[in-house]
């Protein structure tokens, strides 16, 4: 056991000295050998008494110290109890009984309320001191409980399930034991091969993965365990662990090898008998992709008729056994079974991929000319007739040959291929047949490949048919050619197919030669009339809602949903509600970027005088075309494809918005009169019609004199209006009268400013009104007068009266 560090103690650690004192460590103080330590378990409120020994560690003499204090409560001597508490070696004092009660500690254990370590060694004996003081303070009624000695309990495997998966699966296997561990516990487990071998995933026949096995506990933990060469592992289970699983992976061969079984047997130190559980893995009942095993064939495609034919090699993906019987079979198409002497067999050869064999003619009297047969694969056996694999791919495990008369073929040896089909299609749609046509039979399932050629047209307009299957007559083939709907407008475009030849499946001519000269067809597609949704493309616009007038507008983008030819043209068109083309420079097109699907550009606009308030422009998508004004797409969803911007007047007008307005007229006017005109003069045009509104003001005249003019209207120049003001011929000799004409806005009919800003330092006229130097008869004011016609002498008379035809002023 290890020491007791005691320098990592609390305070306030509770010790009996061999002098019988209690006292208290300090912070940092040690206990000495032979003091006793006291601890109050938390849980249960027992003490727990620990003696220091001479080496520095703590032993755990609770059960000494209860055992003791109930022999000496029970009458006893203490000295008179036995060999148990005889006196320690060189000691006076008895020692402690150490098998009274005591707890056997089997490990390194760490004090809950002290953090001393405590070991499992004889402790010292305790001075008759450190009695009477225990004595004193745990009276036999309170003394604590000796503690129970734990009978170990023995860990045994009960239980390794025996799963049963499908080959590739993972195996797991359930692993019971008769109870739960107390302690940390050691499993040995032994994989064993059976009729199943284990080994590395890549090594060649393993059945199983044999080098690492995942170890899954019952709070779902895992832990990846190495397996020894022999098949050996150790699984370390934690306290409190019933039951867990053993997995490892199976490996997916493609052999039909059955059911085949492996073990896994488990054992504790403790268990003599191991427990075996066994694991079978079986085929799929439905094979797939990775059980099968391709088989190809390639050979002559002649011989000429008597010989032996050259080497004939049956090739397999996946290595068999050597030794392994590869199964042919024979088919015709020209030639028959008396034509050749067939080979029924061929044998894998060292390689375990390889099998190799020849085929003897018969050499008849008969000219036959070519004559085909087909050999191929029918299966790969043992030699008791088993197969091999559990699946095969036979679709390229035959070679057709030909048996051949003469060595240079002449026009008797050509076969002709014409071919028939549309002139035209639509876009998008998939044409009618197109039919080759041979003059001399081909074996049914001949191939006839085809090529392509383009004028308008390019391999991105239609889905190319590389090859058509001759059909049960042996002379024809038909085959159609989808095209493709795509939203680009490209007119008439043509190609043209052709046959190139006619093979067998392993590319292989099936004919000595072909005139090929009518063996084409050139096809026109078009455009559909009423193109679709399919064929549309969706154009999209966006850009700045506003601009200040004057400024040039942020980037619009117009994105399409398809992409077109990098340099095409955007074109635009303008409308307007408030707003007209005076008032931007449009921008009539934008250019498709390298992305092709996205321009940009922008407006500017034309800073004027004019008080306009807010003009909105719509700018749009008319259309995408090339170079040539040539449409690029079939049809265009422009729904999208528009903004709307709002061209604001600046906030502070500057001088570049201010419109100079002027006036003259006439200095003077006789009163009575009408005057002569006056001109307001604009530096810039205002719309004819617009409305000069007038404002008066007077020093000695009123505006009794004069009819005041209000307003006058700017004429078909856009720069002037005259008016004219009617004088107020009355009858009082006033003298000179000045009033002032000032022009006070240019508005439209209904008031609004139609500029901007205007500077009116000059835009008003002073005129002076005069009387008539003879006044008329319409200037003289008629005084008549009436009263007494007689008076007596010393009275006052009766009231004359004098009345003007025209008011004076009164008083």
């Amino acid at each position: 056991m290890e020491r007791v560090t005691f320098g990592s103690l609390m305070s306030n650690i509770v010790v009996i000295g061999l002098d019988g004192e209690i006292r208290t460590l300090e912070q940092g103080q040690l206990p000495k050998p032979g003091e006793l330590i006291i601890n109050e378990v938390s849980d249960t409120s027992e003490l727990v008494i620990e003696q220091v020994t001479p080496q520095g560690s703590s032993i755990n003499v609770t059960g000494d110290i209860t055992a003791l204090i109930e022999a000496i409560a029970a009458g006893q001597d203490p000295t008179q109890l036995g060999q148990e508490f005889e006196t320690a070696a060189g000691e006076a004092n008895g020692s402690s009984p150490q098998t009274t009660g005591n707890v056997a500690r089997t490990g390194t254990e760490l004090l809950a309320s002290t953090n001393f370590e405590t070991v499992g060694t004889e402790g010292a004996g305790f001075s008759t001191t450190q009695i009477l003081t225990l004595l004193d303070i745990l009276p036999p009624t309170q003394a604590p409980a000796p503690t129970g000695i734990p009978i170990p309990v023995t860990i045994t495997v009960q239980d390794i399930s025996s799963p049963t998966v499908d080959e590739g699966q993972q195996v797991s296997f359930d692993v019971t034991l008769n109870q739960p561990t107390e302690e940390e516990t050691t499993i040995e487990f032994t994989l064993n091969d059976g009729s199943a071998l284990g080994g590395a995933a890549s090594d060649v026949g393993a059945d199983y993965v044999n080098t690492t096995v995942l170890i899954t506990l019952s709070d779902g933990t895992t832990q990846e365990t190495q397996v020894n060469d022999d098949g050996s592992f150790t699984v370390s289970l934690p306290i409190g662990e019933e039951s867990f699983t053993v997995s490892l992976d199976t490996i997916d061969d493609n052999l039909a090898e059955g059911s085949e079984t492996f073990s896994l047997s488990g054992s504790t130190p403790d268990q003599p008998t191991p427990v075996t559980g066994v694991a079978t893995i079986t085929d799929e009942a439905e094979q797939g992709p990775e059980d099968t095993v391709t088989v190809n064939m390639t050979g002559p495609n002649s011989v000429s008729e008597g010989e032996t034919t050259s080497e004939y090699t049956v090739t397999l993906s996946d290595p068999a056994p050597v030794g392994s019987i590869v199964t042919l079979a024979y088919s015709y198409t020209t030639a028959s079974g008396d034509d050749i002497t067939e080979t029924t067999q061929a044998i894998i050869g060292a390689d375990g991929i390889t099998a190799t064999f020849t085929i003897d003619t018969v050499d008849d009297v008969y000219a036959e000319g070519d004559e085909v047969f087909r050999v191929s694969v029918s299966g790969i056996v043992d030699s008791d007739s088993n197969p091999i694999f559990e699946a095969l791919n036979l679709d390229n495990a035959f070679v057709d040959t030909t048996i051949s008369d003469e060595t240079d073929p002449g026009p008797e040896d050509t076969v002709t291929v014409t071919m028939t089909g549309p002139a035209s299609v639509v876009e998008g749609d998939t044409t009618t047949e197109y039919t080759v046509t041979l003059s001399d039979p081909a074996p049914v399932g001949s191939i006839v490949t085809l090529a392509y050629s383009y004028t308008t047209a390019s391999g991105d307009d239609i889905t190319e048919t590389t090859q058509a299957i001759i059909g049960a007559d042996g002379i024809t083939a038909t085959f159609t050619i989808d095209t493709v709907d795509d939203v680009y407008a490209e007119g008439d475009e043509v190609f043209r197919v052709s046959v190139s030849g006619i093979v067998d499946s392993d590319s292989n001519p099936i004919f000595e030669a072909l005139n090929l000269d009518n063996a084409f067809v050139d096809t026109t597609i078009s455009d559909e009339t009423d193109p679709g949704p399919e064929d549309t493309v969706t154009v999209t616009m966006t850009g700045p809602a506003n601009v200040v007038e004057g400024d040039t507008t942020t980037e619009y983008t117009v994105t399409l949903s398809d992409p077109a030819p990098v340099g095409s043209i955007v074109t635009l068109a303008y409308s307007y509600t408030t707003a007209s083309g005076d008032d931007i420079t449009e921008t009539t097109q934008a250019i498709i970027g390298a992305d092709g699907v996205t321009a940009t550009f922008t407006i500017d606009t034309v800073d004027d005088v004019y008080a306009e308030g807010d003009e909105v422009f719509r700018v749009s998508v008319s259309g995408i075309v090339d170079s040539d004004s040539n449409p690029i797409f079939e049809a265009l969803n422009l729904d999208n494809a528009f903004v709307d911007t709002t061209i604001s007047d600046e906030t502070d007008p500057g001088p570049e918005d201010t419109v100079t307005v002027t006036m003259t007229g006439p200095a003077n006017v006789v009163e009575g009169d009408t005057t002569t005109e006056y001109t307001v003069t604009l530096s810039d045009p205002a719309p004819v019609g617009s409305i000069v509104t007038l404002a008066y003001s007077y020093t000695t005249a009123s505006g009794d004199d004069i009819t005041e003019t209000t307003q006058a209207i700017i004429g078909a120049d856009g720069i002037t209006a005259t008016f004219t003001i009617d004088t107020v011929d009355d009858v009082y000799a006033e003298g000179d009268e000045v009033f002032r004409v000032s022009v006070s806005g240019i508005v439209d009919s209904d008031s609004n400013p139609i500029f901007e800003a205007l500077n009116l330092d000059n835009a008003f006229v002073d005129t002076t009104i005069s009387d008539e130097t003879d006044p008329g008869p319409e200037d003289t004011v008629t005084v008549t007068m009436t009263g007494p016609a007689n008076v007596v002498e010393g009275d006052t008379t009766t009231d004359y009266t004098v009345t003007l035809s025209d008011p004076a002023p009164v008083g």
